[in-house]
């Protein structure tokens, strides 16, 4: 079952799941300063190594350049914040 019909059948609770998550305070320091009082927490994902492949390419090239975001947690952390928001989860 896709994550947005789980999402949808109510089969995770969103809201309720993200109130129990404590974020680690240790690394707020790789976060943009204004986003350092929210805090991150370490998640665990699965995805096809030609898209990690691409992440890692992509943060290298923009490290070099001094393109922000330029750390792979940024760039997804961006991408998956402007997802949510698309998707109405987010305001």
């Amino acid at each position: 079952m896709a994550l947005k019909d789980m999402l949808a059948k109510g089969a995770i609770d969103v809201s309720q799941r993200a109130q129990q998550l404590k974020p680690e305070k240790s690394k707020q320091a790789s976060l943009p300063a204004s986003k350092q009082e929210e805090g991150v927490w370490t998640i665990t994902l699965r995805l096809p190594v030609s898209l990690v492949r691409k992440l890692q390419e992509a943060a290298g090239d923009r490290k070099k350049k001094k393109i922000t975001p330029s750390s792979q947690q940024d760039i997804v952390a961006m991408l998956l914040r402007e997802w949510l928001e698309n998707e109405g989860y987010l305001s």
